[in-house]
């Protein structure tokens, strides 16, 4: 064999092992994204863990905008994500096909706005217990079940859209929400009595679309109608009332009676 074949071959061999090399490290970033948490110093690690994990639940690879997420693209780069001060502080991901259930996120403490709205999510809503400076949270136009959590610690919680999906029970007393001003529970199958809540300071409301939805009291059933006037439709999917039964309006006690 000539010099001339020999490195020819050679460099044949060299040039198939590069490109190789290069078809390899293609794949590399996404398959080292599962542990890159472990050398992100933008944010703490378990919060960048926390944004994996919401990847990872509602089918991330069939996002319509999965930009730079799980790659060499520090977290506060990753498309929907916004950080303040060193910590994730927004997570925007509306309309974006997520599919799947919604993670607890119990390492967002500096959480100030979910919005997770207008996708697939099924399964019922965590109570996100320690996203105590979350002031708005809009999870409208989903598919989520179950019941509405209290949201116990979510203080800071001005804004709640829940509207659009299929929750079924009574609406929370809401007792630790102090600054809520704004909620929006239409067109799920809710139903029970209504919590003697401050609507006056609700701007706005909406509580229509639901399943039997029953005023605390007349007072509150003549401000709801004043404010909604729709309060009290019924969504389609709710089991029927028979004709010759009336829908109550409000759960005052009868006036007591002595026998003569």
């Amino acid at each position: 064999m000539s010099n001339k074949t020999l490195f020819s071959l050679t460099t044949t061999l060299v040039v198939t092992i590069i490109l190789l090399a290069l078809g390899q490290s293609s794949s590399v970033p996404l398959a080292q994204a599962q542990s890159s948490c472990d050398i992100v110093t933008q944010i703490p690690k378990a919060e960048c863990e926390d944004l994996v994990s919401l990847y990872n639940s509602t089918n991330g690879a069939g996002w319509t905008t999965k930009t730079d997420w799980l790659s060499s693209v520090p977290p506060c780069g990753w498309y929907g994500i916004t950080c303040t001060g060193g910590h994730v502080s927004e997570i925007n991901l509306g309309s974006n096909q997520l599919s799947g259930t919604i993670p607890n996120f119990s390492n967002l403490p500096n959480l100030t706005i979910l919005n997770l709205s207008w996708n697939q999510l099924t399964g019922s809503i965590p109570n996100f217990s320690n996203l105590t400076s979350l002031s708005s949270l809009n999870l409208s136009d989903n598919q989520l079940t179950g019941s509405i959590p209290n949201f116990s610690n979510m203080v800071n919680l001005t804004t709640l859209s829940l509207r659009d999906n299929k929750l079924t029970g009574s609406i929370p007393h809401f007792s630790n929400l102090p600054s809520l001003m704004s909620l929006l529970l239409s067109n799920n199958q809710l139903s029970g009595t209504i919590p003697d809540l401050n609507w006056t300071s609700f701007t706005p409301f909406m509580l229509s679309n639901n399943c039997g939805l029953i005023a605390y009291d007349e007072a509150q059933a003549t401000l709801l109608s004043s404010r909604d006037p729709s309060w009290q439709q019924l969504n389609p999917v709710c089991p029927s009332t028979p004709t010759n039964t009336p829908l109550p309006t409000f759960t005052s006690l009868p006036t007591s009676t002595s026998t003569p």
